[in-house]
C-alpha cells in the first residue's frame, strides 16, 4: 500500500515540476531539474532563483472544531522530507525538517483530484513560508486564515525578477 501512495505522490510532484517549467519556459525564463540527492531544492531557473516545487490534490477536511460541522476543501503541502521507516515489522512515515532558506520560492501547485487540472499556483517566497511543517490552501478563501497565500496566486514576475 505504501509504495502504490509513494508513487503516486511521486507521479504528482513530477507533474507540478513539469508544468513549473513549461510555464517559466513560456514566460521566457528556462529552469533545470535538479537531482533531488545532490540538492535540497526541486528546480534551478537561469536567473539563480532556487525552487521547492510542491504539488497537491484538492481533498476534502471534515472541520469538527467548527460549531457547524463543516466541511472544506483545501490542498495540503508538507514542507519535511518524508521517509519510510520499518519499526518492529511496521512501516510507517516520518516526517524530518527540512533546514531554513534551502529555497528562494516554494511553489506551491494545486491541483484537481479527479482530472489533474491545474487550478491554482503560488509562487510564495521561502521567508513567508519559514520554518512551517504543514500548509494549506483552501478552494475558497471566504474563511477566515491567520496564515493566508492569497496575495501569491499567479506571482510568476517574483521568480521572473529574482
Amino acid at each position: 500500500m505504501i509504495n502504490k501512495e509513494k508513487s503516486k505522490a511521486s507521479l504528482t510532484g513530477h507533474y507540478g515540476e513539469s508544468y513549473v517549467i513549461y510555464k517559466l519556459a513560456g514566460l521566457g525564463l528556462r529552469c533545470s531539474k535538479l537531482d533531488s540527492y545532490v540538492v535540497r531544492y526541486d528546480l534551478l531557473a537561469e536567473n539563480g532563483a532556487r525552487l521547492e516545487v510542491k504539488t497537491s490534490s484538492l481533498f476534502i477536511r471534515n472541520d469538527k472544531r467548527r460549531k457547524n460541522k463543516s466541511t472544506r476543501r483545501m490542498w495540503s503541502f508538507t514542507n519535511a522530507k518524508k521517509t519510510f521507516v520499518s519499526k518492529d515489522g511496521k512501516i510507517s512515515c516520518k516526517h524530518e525538517k527540512k533546514k531554513k532558506k534551502f529555497c528562494d520560492f516554494f511553489v506551491l501547485v494545486c491541483v484537481e483530484e479527479d482530472t489533474n487540472e491545474i487550478r491554482k499556483v503560488f509562487i510564495v517566497p521561502a521567508d513567508v513560508i519559514g520554518d512551517r511543517l504543514a500548509i494549506t490552501i483552501p478552494e475558497d478563501f471566504s474563511y477566515p486564515s491567520k496564515f493566508s497565500l492569497e496575495e501569491y496566486q499567479d506571482k510568476w514576475d517574483l521568480i521572473q525578477e529574482f
